[in-house]
């Protein structure tokens, strides 16, 4: 049954804030947006933070057609100097990743997010240099000095690519939060000339706080669509409208004219939408204080009435008239019963047919002694009445890293989430619960896709359940008709762990 303390404490991420110490992140009111956010987990008052930031690899980004990917990782740092620099890999089709190197030549300060343009040319960097964070540009093929984009002492956020890799936008905001702009450039050959004709969307005094942008597929005077979210508050309560602009070319978005697209939306800001020509993805928070998830597995439910709350879920919104038009039930055990407890990262397959995320899940296994957390991957139908699939990945990190073979997905709620993997306890579980996020190529389908994603991968925990060493590692996910592989990316292991054979939580079953 579900403890006490383990139901206030579910569900419970830390973002920003918390996490500064280890991403430093600069300022706490707008976390930063990106598929690939790395969070940490809070179960029954233990934060899963790496034990050093040296073991910390997060934040990757995958171009459209799977083939090149970079992350961020704390491999350099010593004991004296921490730092974050971002790597790269190339990923030919069914091969193994190669090996990971620096994005940059250059010591240009602490890489702390770093993201990938769609046709995989272009890495746009937020670095922080003593209290100020900005934004550079670097080629993904080139060795050249990455070029600056902006050099303010304003925070940047929801920084990013347009579908076709031509400009780059992000919200600048003041220290204070009340002066806001959305910020775009044409990135021409990625010159420093090119990068300093900077334009600003026309949002007046709108506080956005969520930017993407929406693909565009049929031939339209306006072939760029940005979307901005803007805060509405109510007594005590706030969701988020947002508007739409359209625009010919970086020099017409000064003259944008928005239009209102969606309302009312009560949505998970550390959570990036995702978007295709037809469809958006939200993960929307949900306030019903009814709202349960059920327990799966094989294992005996000892208290059926019990459940774990749900704290978020996606929705799904039409990109034409920005009516919500699919959500999942939020009662327990029902046919459309949401994937899981929460989600941490939303991703869509080309088509719109398919969500891609990484939701939180309650279960229980034959033999467990108590009630489990976990996560998985979900591919999720965008008609919440057909069935939703759980994907695990086996995270055995074996002598030679080879890559394991992803076997295990099924419906919701088969026997078969219970497997082969047991832990010191003597409780088995397919289950992981310690990935955090993950982004998905856009070119994806239902039965080919890839995916990078942030887990921690080793783990040890003493007789107390404080942790003794941890780090947090990059993995991709390779599935086609023919094959399922998982690769470990980063291989950036915390020696204690990787002497300790691995996943140790021996009775704590966090």
């Amino acid at each position: 049954m579900l403890k006490a303390r383990e139901k206030s404490l579910i569900g419970r991420v830390v973002l920003g804030c918390l996490g500064a110490t280890i991403l430093t992140w600069s300022g706490c009111k707008n976390a930063p947006q990106s598929n690939a956010i790395n969070v940490e987990l809070v179960r029954s008052g233990r934060t899963l933070a790496p034990t050093s930031i040296q073991f910390t690899d997060s934040n990757p980004a995958i171009s459209d057609d799977g083939s090149r990917v970079v992350f961020v990782s704390g491999r350099d740092s010593t004991a004296t100097r921490p730092m974050l620099k971002a790597y790269k890999s190339t990923w030919p089709v069914g091969q193994a990743p190669g090996s990971s190197v620096r994005v940059t030549q250059s010591d240009i300060g602490y890489e702390r997010d770093a993201r990938l343009s769609p046709d995989g040319k272009w890495v746009l960097l937020s670095v922080t240099q003593g209290k100020q964070t900005d934004l550079y540009l670097q080629s993904f093929d080139s060795d050249a000095a990455p070029v600056r984009v902006t050099n303010s002492t304003d925070e940047k956020t929801a920084y990013g690519f347009s579908p076709d890799s031509s400009m780059i936008s992000w919200i600048s905001s003041d220290a204070s939060g009340a002066t806001q702009s959305v910020r775009l450039v044409a990135i021409g050959l990625g010159s420093a000339a090119d990068l300093a004709d900077q334009v600003t969307l026309p949002t007046s005094n709108d506080k956005v706080v969520q930017l993407f942008w929406i693909p565009v597929e049929s031939a339209d005077a306006n072939p760029y669509v940005l979307a901005t979210g803007i805060i509405t508050v109510s007594g005590y309560s706030s969701t988020i409208d947002y508007k739409k602009y359209g625009f010919a070319n970086a020099a017409a978005a000064e003259n944008a004219t928005s239009t209102s697209w969606l309302s009312g939306l009560n949505e998970q800001m550390s959570v990036s939408p995702a978007a295709t020509s037809s469809q958006v993805v939200f993960a929307e928070l949900v306030t019903n204080t009814n709202a349960l998830s059920s327990q799966i597995g094989d294992g005996l439910v000892t208290s059926p009435s019990v459940g774990a709350p749900i704290s978020s879920a996606p929705v799904f919104a039409s990109v034409q008239t920005g009516a919500q038009v699919n959500r999942y039930s939020y009662l327990k055990d029902a046919s459309d019963a949401a994937p899981g407890y929460e989600v941490r990262s939303l991703s869509l397959t080309k088509d719109g047919t398919f969500a891609f995320l990484v939701a939180g899940f309650y279960y229980r296994c034959a033999g467990d002694s108590r009630d489990n957390f976990g996560s998985a991957f979900v591919l999720a139908p965008t008609d919440p009445s057909k069935p939703y699939r759980i994907i695990n990945p086996k995270l055995n990190a074996t002598a030679g890293e080879s890559p394991s073979q992803a076997i295990e997905a099924y419906d919701y709620a088969a026997v078969s989430i219970c497997g082969e993997r047991t832990h010191a306890d003597g409780d088995s579980s397919r289950i992981d619960d310690q990935m955090t996020a993950a982004v998905l190529s856009r070119n994806a389908t239902a039965t080919a896709y890839r995916a990078a994603y942030v887990t921690r991968a080793t783990t040890q925990l003493d007789a107390t359940c404080n942790l003794v060493a941890g780090d947090t590692e990059v993995w991709l996910l390779d599935v086609t008709a023919e094959v399922k592989k998982f690769y470990p990316l980063s291989q950036n292991h915390a020696p204690t762990v990787k002497e300790n054979a691995g996943l140790v939580q021996g009775a704590c079953r966090i």
